[in-house]
């Protein structure tokens, strides 16, 4: 994800794995909440509430990859679809 695509109250996915052969995956939803608001002397900060919580993720610009908006998540869960390794309950 790409700074300029960020907005403010916009709600925005990660995708981990609860297992180390990433068949059990685990989505995270969270609302994007601007720059890091606590003078960190780093301008690179981007700020994230955990949705359902009060908990909040920091990330810098170059982990911004980490995070998906609606679309990319369904491209990703598509893929894990086709690749067979996540497990269906």
């Amino acid at each position: 994800m790409q700074p300029n695509e960020l907005t403010i109250g916009g709600i925005y996915f990660g995708l981990a794995y609860e297992d180390e052969e990433m068949t059990r995956f685990i989505i995270h939803s969270y609302e994007y909440l601007g720059h890091n608001s606590e003078d960190l002397g780093n301008r690179d900060d981007y700020l994230f509430r955990f949705i359902g919580s009060e908990d909040e993720l920091i990330l810098t610009e170059r982990n911004l990859d980490l995070i998906l908006n609606l679309s990319d998540l369904i491209e990703e869960l598509k893929k894990e679809e086709g690749s067979g390794k996540a497990r269906a309950s």
